[in-house]
């Protein structure tokens, strides 16, 4: 199969919270992208990082209440990218979070809320992490919402120049 190739995530996400824009806005749920300015690039595989995010955006303004507010933040780490996307939705109780990356296991809260959905995305969520050779880890309050944070290899320091994804340093303008 293919090697990895160094993506930057800023990109995926901003073009992933665009097309959700429309389900969050049908939903009354904003979405909030906090992005540090010259990410990492991860070490990955394009399709499943776009499949990762979709999965985690689109779950968490599946749960987020209306007027609710999805939050994606990025940062790097020294040799990583740390993802986190919140909701303020039901949340999940304790003795949940460990089921949560089964096939097909829905929480007893979600399948009473009459919310769609196969119990897929978030097993998906983990294989993808685990062939990135990364981690998932989850926080939540019942009540308060939910956060998955994923951490994600980027040995490598963002390009500050002669790279597609960056601009040479003499055409940045101020106006950005």
């Amino acid at each position: 199969s293919a090697p990895p190739s160094k993506i930057s995530l800023s990109h995926l996400i901003e073009s992933i919270m665009e097309e959700e824009e429309f389900i969050g806005g049908r939903h009354s749920v904003s979405l909030v992208a906090d992005v540090e300015d010259g990410l990492r690039p991860v070490l990955g595989y394009r399709p499943e990082l776009i499949a990762l995010l979709r999965n985690l955006i689109s779950n968490a303004i599946k749960y987020s209440p209306t007027g609710g507010k999805v939050t994606v933040r990025a940062r790097s780490g020294p040799q990583d990218v740390v993802l986190e996307v919140r909701d303020e939705g039901m949340g999940l109780a304790p003795e949940e979070i460990p089921r949560l990356f089964e096939e097909f296991y829905r929480t007893p809260a979600a399948r009473a809320s009459g919310i769609s959905g196969t119990g897929l995305g978030l097993a998906i969520v983990k294989s993808i992490v685990d062939h990135h050779k990364g981690s998932v880890a989850v926080e939540s309050e019942a009540g308060r919402g939910t956060s998955f944070r994923v951490r994600l290899p980027a040995p490598d320091p963002a390009p500050t120049w002669g790279t597609a994804d960056a601009r040479h340093p003499a055409t940045e303008t101020e106006t950005e």
